[in-house]
């Protein structure tokens, strides 16, 4: 509101100014023209005071005129502040969007995070109830087979007494436990058989997990290494390859999340980054501002000085030429032609002084002004070339904001992409009942298959199976 009233003023300020010279001019030309009257009217004998008074006249215009180019001066330095005052404005527009732009992001990054710390929380409850469940089965199936496993050896045991028995002295007897030994040996044999039939059959399906814990592994650790080769690369490829869904399964997903956590941390750097250099800009265009007010401070200043100082020259030769007229006057009215003759000597010599002085006052004012003028068209012209730059520079950084806001916008999107992708497969139950029955599997022989889990895999302290 202040800079608007001062470019009012400053236009009011103008339009008093041109005033007031047209009726000075106005008044001038009267004056000149009753003047004009006065000495036709008179004799020859007042043709000289006439003339002198012509020549005063004139030098009282060109005082009007130079302070008319003063005047002109004046209005082109009042002119060029107007336009920095416009320049200014312009500026805290600019630097006004850009703060609210730059509040965006920041609510934008925000949500994000929460989004983000969100789906980490529940993907880890998720994958503690699964190793839960996995642990759960590992133990059962080895319960059964340390039972199988004992009641192998008992029977094996119990075979080999029978066979290593002693016999008795009477056929019959003989006979009898041959027989009756015999229908125990196959009755032996055959629970021997269903014993060692469903102890394969266990061996076969732990070889089979083993098998599945293996191909798991391999897969595991193809796609540790996809992510940690991905990772090091930034922006949207990252999640865009973790996302794909010949690629991607709920494991993986924590692996995600600590990628979106590292591309987000990268923007948010990138935007504090933006901010300093918006922070340091500013700071150059006040610097600029304060010494185009110091300079142009300085130069109305010293141009005032020269103008006072050459409005009391005019001023002592103003009262010179009154000094000279009222001699001349005096020694007219005493009479005496060669007092006349030498006071009109007298008086062309002081006129030949007064319009070498008047010729090199106004070749001053001529060379002050076009300095002056040279000086302010130069700031001008500066200022304009650094509010270009200036300019430039802004549009720079609110591109570079603008593609921060659509990386953002991006990451966003792919969140969301993945939850849906989530939300699809839980709706698919066999996909999911057979991702789950795999990683149970995994956790399983992890967990619990001490020995053969040390020359299959090993384990990772970060990424937990690799």
């Amino acid at each position: 509101v202040d800079k608007h009233k001062a470019i009012a003023a400053l236009a009011a300020s103008q339009a008093n100014t041109l005033a007031a010279r047209q009726s000075r001019r106005r008044d001038e030309v009267a004056t000149l023209e009753e003047r004009l009257r006065e000495l036709a009217s008179r004799s020859d004998d007042d043709a000289i005071i006439g003339q002198l008074q012509q020549k005063l006249m004139t030098i009282q215009a060109n005082y009007h005129s130079f302070t008319d180019r003063y005047e002109k001066a004046m209005e082109l330095q009042r002119a060029a502040q107007l336009q920095v005052n416009t320049l200014t404005l312009q500026m805290d527009a600019t630097s006004q969007h850009l703060a609210s732009e730059l509040e965006k992001e920041r609510q934008t990054n925000r949500v994000l995070e929460s989004t983000i710390a969100t789906l980490k929380q529940s993907d880890l409850r998720a994958k503690l109830k699964r190793l839960e469940a996995m642990a759960t089965r590992i133990e059962a199936l080895e319960d059964d087979a340390v039972q199988l496993h004992a009641k192998k050896r008992a029977l094996e045991r119990r075979v080999e007494e029978l066979e290593a028995g002693v016999s008795t002295p009477s056929t019959a007897q003989t006979n009898r436990s041959k027989d009756s030994s015999t229908q125990q040996k196959a009755k032996w044999r055959q629970d021997n058989a269903a014993l060692q039939s469903k102890l394969d059959q266990t061996l076969f399906e732990m070889d089979a997990l083993k098998a599945k814990c293996s191909k798991l592994l391999t897969e595991c650790n193809d796609k540790d290494a996809k992510i940690r080769d991905l990772a090091m690369q930034v922006d949207n490829l990252v999640l865009e390859s973790q996302l794909n869904p010949a690629k991607y399964y709920e494991k993986d997903h924590m692996a995600l999340q600590e990628a979106a956590q590292a591309t987000i941390a990268s923007l948010k750097a990138l935007v504090q980054d933006k901010n300093v250099r918006i922070d340091e800009l500013r700071r150059q265009l006040e610097l600029a501002r304060a010494d185009f007010d110091a300079k142009q401070q300085a130069a109305h200043d010293d141009q005032e000085r020269r103008n006072k100082r050459l409005y009391q020259d005019n001023h002592a030769y103003i009262g010179q030429l009154k000094d000279a007229l009222d001699k001349i006057q005096h020694l007219e009215a005493q009479g005496g032609g060669q007092a006349v003759v030498a006071a009109r000597e007298m008086h062309q010599g002081l006129m030949d002084q007064l319009k070498q002085v008047h010729m090199d006052v106004h070749v001053k004012e001529i060379a002050t002004l076009q300095k002056v003028n040279h000086s302010l068209v130069c700031d001008v012209e500066a200022f304009e070339k650094g509010h270009q730059r200036q300019t430039k520079k802004v549009d720079g950084l609110t591109c570079e904001i603008q593609d921060v806001n659509q990386k953002y916008k991006r990451a966003m999107a792919l969140v969301a992409k993945s939850k849906a992708a989530l939300n699809s497969r839980d709706q698919s139950p066999g996909q999911l009942l057979k991702a789950a029955e795999l990683r149970d599997q995994l956790d399983r022989c992890k967990a619990k298959l001490g020995a053969y889990a040390s020359q299959v895999y090993t384990y990772h302290p970060r990424y937990g199976l690799s």
